[in-house]
């Protein structure tokens, strides 16, 4: 009897390692597609070009948009990258 159970393990194995490629290959091919659906998010804007519109939140909730300082006065935008993380 163990040698029947030894005979079915490679097919059973087998049969895994076949199901595991198959589930790879459909992951690979989904991610392919929707990496081709996606746009890219970010735009290269170059140096002395205008800055696009955009709107922020600020920390109490509202929306400043920087059409608000348009001719009005100069808007610096710094990004803290690791601000409010651990670590």
């Amino acid at each position: 009897m163990t040698f029947m159970r030894s005979a079915r393990r490679p097919q059973n194995l087998w049969r895994r390692v076949q199901i595991m490629r198959h589930i790879i290959t459909c992951l690979v091919v989904i991610l392919a597609g929707l990496s081709l659906w996606v746009q890219p998010v970010f735009a290269v804007i170059e140096v002395g070009s205008p800055a696009p519109a955009f709107c922020l939140p600020t920390q109490d909730g509202e929306s400043v948009c920087l059409e608000e300082f348009k001719d009005k006065q100069n808007v610096l935008l710094l990004f803290y990258i690791l601000d409010f993380t651990p670590g």
